[in-house]
């Protein structure tokens, strides 16, 4: 697959996760075509990277699925990631 030229208004997305962010909405990809406007095949085949999105089909879906386009790019920076909280041992009292 080779990338579009810029200034096309398509733009790569990493296909895993605009299928985990849809998911994680609890909403499958017929109720997410229909809020955006597409078909539920469109959004098989940008989830399955048979198909780049449009920046305004990426910025719809993020709205709807309530995360940020750089999420669904994966250009989020790592250390924007909120951490796993340390799971400490427990201390066990002396008998």
């Amino acid at each position: 697959m080779t990338t579009p030229p810029l200034g096309s208004g398509r733009t790569r997305q990493e296909p895993l996760y605009v299928a985990w962010h849809r998911e994680k909405a609890q909403m499958s990809q017929r109720q997410a075509g229909l809020s955006l406007g597409l078909s539920h095949t469109t959004i098989s085949l940008i989830e399955n990277g048979q198909r780049n999105a449009s920046a305004a089909i990426l910025e719809g879906m993020a709205g709807l699925f309530g995360c940020y386009v750089g999420q669904l790019e994966r250009r989020v920076v790592a250390k924007y990631v909120t951490p796993e909280p340390r799971r400490t041992a427990a201390v066990r009292s002396a008998p």
